[in-house]
């Protein structure tokens, strides 16, 4: 999670997981994206919509929970790491961020 970032940010590695062609699907997002600290990196939009859902590890095996929410700001880069945005992510979840000192930092998530 990134409260900083204003979209969701993937890597490009995974738009063929999500069902998309790299090649086909992605168009360059003008003037690429920003980053902190003012740094500026070429980055990629899907064509089409992209649908997510979380995906929970309880005890029991690994569940989908909460709503389905459309990536509709995702963009692609090349050796990011998935940040998950505002204009998104953070409209359809409470996050709680916490710092317990004897787990580390931490977050929950609630819909």
């Amino acid at each position: 999670m990134d409260s900083g970032a204003d979209g969701i940010l993937l890597p490009k590695s995974l738009a063929s997981d999500l069902g998309l062609d790299p090649a086909s699907d992605l168009d360059p997002t003008p003037d690429g994206s920003g980053g902190a600290g003012g740094t500026k990196f070429p980055t990629w939009t899907s064509k089409h919509p992209i649908e997510g859902q979380i995906l929970a590890f309880p005890p029991s095996g690994p569940v989908l929970w909460g709503p389905t929410f459309t990536m509709a700001g995702a963009v692609f880069a090349e050796g990011a790491v998935a940040l998950w945005g505002r204009t998104d992510f953070f409209s359809l979840f409470t996050i709680t961020f916490a710092n317990d000192p004897g787990v580390g930092p931490a977050f929950h998530l609630d819909y």
